[in-house]
């Protein structure tokens, strides 16, 4: 029994050495799982990692394997393709629930406004933004937006004919009101006693 056990042994150990093809092949997809860059010099390196550099500054969205390329690579700016996606994320769902496209503007605008000119991040955040916005204008559900919400202009509609609600003031220092109004100008009737 224990001949065939070092039998075994020596077998796999003599397959490692001479290269079993299928495991070397399961091998290297393994390591291209683990590291993107497997099988890259360090000049192949950083021409990747400016190339994704670029693409994150153009505000396009990165795949799997350039994130875990950064995440083993390059941390800090893992860290801001992380923030930028997020951010992207968070107008996606805004931009959703719009009910007109100058809604969808609004949102778009306060979006990038809110970015605070100190962040480190602004330039990436900004074209992600800007992007996701762009990414938006071309969907359908953008094209079935109507320019501006319906309920806005009824209200806009409303105010317009509903003017008198203003109140002023006479010359008397008294707020008047358009009932107030009607009032003044009706008779007054003395009670008898």
């Amino acid at each position: 029994m224990q001949n065939t056990m070092v039998n075994y042994h020596t077998a796999a150990e003599e397959k490692e050495k001479m290269g079993d093809p299928q495991q070397s092949v399961w091998k290297s997809v393994i390591e291209e799982m683990i590291d993107p860059a497997s099988g890259m010099d360090d000049e192949e390196i950083k021409e990747y990692e400016a190339k994704i550099a670029a693409k994150l500054k153009r505000g396009k969205k990165l795949t799997a394997k350039e994130m875990e390329f950064l995440r083993q690579h390059n941390p800090g700016l893992y860290r801001t393709a992380m923030r930028v996606q997020l951010r992207k994320q968070q107008m996606e769902q805004q931009l959703k629930s719009c009910r007109s496209k100058a809604e969808a503007a609004e949102v778009a605008r306060r979006s990038i406004a809110g970015i605070s000119s100190e962040d480190p991040d602004k330039e990436y955040l900004v074209a992600g933004l800007s992007e996701t916005m762009r990414q938006f204008k071309k969907s359908s559900a953008y094209a079935r937006l109507p320019q501006t919400d319906e309920r806005d202009q009824r209200k806009k509609r409303r105010g317009k004919i509903n003017h008198f609600e203003e109140k002023a003031e006479d010359d008397r220092g008294r707020e008047i009101t358009p009932i107030q109004e009607l009032l003044d100008i009706l008779p007054t009737f003395d009670a008898m006693q």
